[in-house]
């Protein structure tokens, strides 16, 4: 599983999607090749509490992280949890009692994590069971 990126917004390269996108990837790959059998869940950004660095980073990364590993080479080993939907409001507002500090989520935030992850994978074993041996 990997959720990485949303820290490297602050500070960040520019243009920052384009680092942030860049470094999600490289780390795909580096974990591909050393464990090339794996499957891979990678988990979008989650929302900031500021509409600027959604609209400018966070919806621009994730929308290019689905659309890659949605494609060969990726789709044969790769999924895409899109979290973002489930931390913000019908406004797309990030739903702040998520999170501790706007940022990380709190304990509400990682039970919401944990279920469409465990969702997830449930649903992805079911359509990649493991082979035997």
């Amino acid at each position: 599983m990997i959720m990485a990126g949303i820290n490297n917004s602050y500070g960040a390269e520019q243009p920052a999607a384009d680092s942030i996108f860049a470094g999600v990837m490289a780390i795909v790959d580096a974990v591909h090749a050393r464990k090339p059998g794996a499957r891979i869940v990678l988990q979008s950004l989650l929302p900031s509490n500021e509409e600027a660095r959604n609209r400018d980073i966070v919806r621009p990364v994730n929308e290019r992280l689905a659309d890659i590993v949605a494609r060969p080479p990726y789709a044969g080993y790769v999924r895409f949890l899109d979290l973002y939907p489930a931390f913000v409001d019908a406004k797309g507002a990030q739903v702040t009692s998520y999170f501790n500090d706007a940022l990380h989520p709190n304990e509400a935030g990682y039970r919401r994590w944990r279920d469409r992850l465990m969702r997830a994978l449930s649903q992805d074993r079911a359509l990649h069971p493991r082979k035997p041996g």
